[in-house]
């Protein structure tokens, strides 16, 4: 029997100890009679390297092949980003998603969600010397979050909720949203408050940023799988 699983670790997401840890607890107790194993992680150039995750990613998982007694099980790293996840939960590519995925009722109509692995909350970022330190004070401006993400659908919907007038851009990927906002290309991103802070802390100069105190919702991350 196979199983197949991606580990969503984002090169500038702090959790990939977490991550790993769940599939320690979770994966491998429950799914000891399996003999081959994918592992596709998610690859974002940001904080590490491909080679430098793909490290961390096998040191641990070649523990575990030792500690559970499973010497057969092979891995394949396979880069995804947020936009591929679900659908290649949905056609099969991958069984299961641990990562920096939020649990929510629209997710739930497409994929199921096993338990919570982490919470966090969708803030805003920006330049300390833009003055933006909430979601009003980008009426008129540019507001950047990335792709395939519930963060991206909820400030949209908030912008036309509250006709702030703000233009919302997606990016492919988080790296590339800070980016625009580090090049001025846009005044703020908003995203997961812990992937934030960890861009800022791994940025050339993380004193010329802020993130808002505003929190726009709560982000449960879950384990994600096929219904």
């Amino acid at each position: 029997r196979s199983l197949v699983f991606q580990i969503a670790l984002q090169q500038q997401n702090p959790l990939p100890g977490l991550l790993l840890h769940r599939l320690h607890l979770i994966l491998f107790r429950c799914f000891q009679g399996f003999t081959l194993v994918r592992c596709d992680i998610e690859l974002r150039a940001h904080v590490l390297t491909p080679d430098q995750l793909g490290n961390i990613a096998a040191a641990r998982i070649d523990h575990l092949k030792t500690a559970y007694r499973m010497p057969a099980l092979r891995v394949r790293l396979q880069p995804v980003t947020s936009a591929t996840r679900i659908p290649l939960i949905q056609n099969g590519t991958i069984d299961l998603e641990c990562g920096s995925t939020t649990n929510n009722l629209e997710r739930q109509q497409q994929v199921s969600f096993v338990n919570t692995t982490f919470v966090t909350a969708n803030r805003v970022m920006a330049k300390k010397s833009s003055g933006v330190a909430k979601l009003e004070d980008l009426k008129g401006k540019t507001l950047v979050s990335t792709s395939g993400t519930s963060n991206l659908k909820q400030v949209t919907q908030l912008n036309g909720d509250k006709n702030l007038g703000i233009n919302i851009v997606p990016a492919s990927d988080h790296s590339n949203a800070f980016q625009m906002v580090e090049t001025d290309r846009a005044a703020a991103f908003a995203m997961d408050d812990i992937l934030l802070y960890s861009l800022v802390a791994s940025s050339k100069t993380p004193a010329a940023y802020v993130i808002s105190s505003e929190a726009l919702s709560i982000e449960p991350y879950g384990i994600m799988l096929r219904k």
